[in-house]
């Protein structure tokens, strides 16, 4: 309908809604280039649509994604800040994916006190830990940022990855439980063979029952 009717508005929302799309199919080329197109349009339009410049945000985003999963870490994190600069404008419900994304970035950089700043925020967000996954991955990943590699506190550690296992269990999302179980084994390593043993047992068996189950397309990561 838009290539037929010159005087139909919405050309930056199609790129930014295929772009996603195309991202969820593996296939980042084609995402970045309707990601750019998007981004373009609206840029060379004279006038100027809020339904275009709104979806700038799903095209930053979208790019944020592609750029984290190529390990362009610094790149994925200008990209979510411009998408938080147009969220300014128009309220985006669920912003804190955004700020997961920065999170991630920031922990695979190794700027570990960003990350923690990130995941806490995040924790305070009620409509973002409504999500199972949402809620899980990040208590996770507090965990992991608690334990000795990172800033050791174990007790922290265990506090997070105890309760990320709660709520795997209380909200029924358990893609997570191998990852959160081989963490738990981690943080008693040094002091306690037994609970290690216990822990990294638990999380081999797990691991073997989801090993077969697989995702038919990309998710945004969390």
């Amino acid at each position: 309908m838009l290539a037929t009717d010159k005087n139909l508005k919405g050309w930056s929302k199609y790129y930014s809604k295929f772009s996603y799309y195309l991202w969820t199919k593996t296939q980042n080329d084609s995402a970045r280039v309707y990601a750019d197109s998007a981004i373009s349009n609206f840029e060379n339009t004279k006038k100027k649509y809020f339904l275009d410049e709104n979806s700038l945000l799903q095209a930053f985003l979208t790019l944020g994604y592609i750029d984290r999963t190529e390990e362009q870490y610094e790149s994925s994190t200008q990209n979510f800040i411009k998408a938080l600069q147009v969220e300014k404008k128009y309220p985006y419900k669920y912003k804190s994916y955004i700020y997961a994304g920065i999170a991630n970035n920031h922990l695979s950089l190794g700027n570990n006190q960003k990350a923690l700043n990130y995941y806490l925020n995040n924790l305070k967000d009620s409509i973002y830990t409504q999500i199972p996954q949402a809620h899980v991955v990040t208590l996770t990943r507090l965990g992991i940022l608690y334990s000795k590699n990172y800033l050791n506190h174990k007790d922290s550690a265990y506090y997070y990855l105890k309760k990320s296992e709660k709520i795997s269990h209380l909200k029924d999302y358990q893609d997570n439980l191998p990852f959160i179980y081989s963490s738990l084994g981690e943080v008693f390593r040094k002091t306690d063979l037994d609970s290690t043993l216990f822990y990294f047992k638990k999380s081999k068996e797990l691991y073997l029952s989801l090993i077969h189950i697989s995702e038919p397309t990309r998710q945004a990561e969390i």
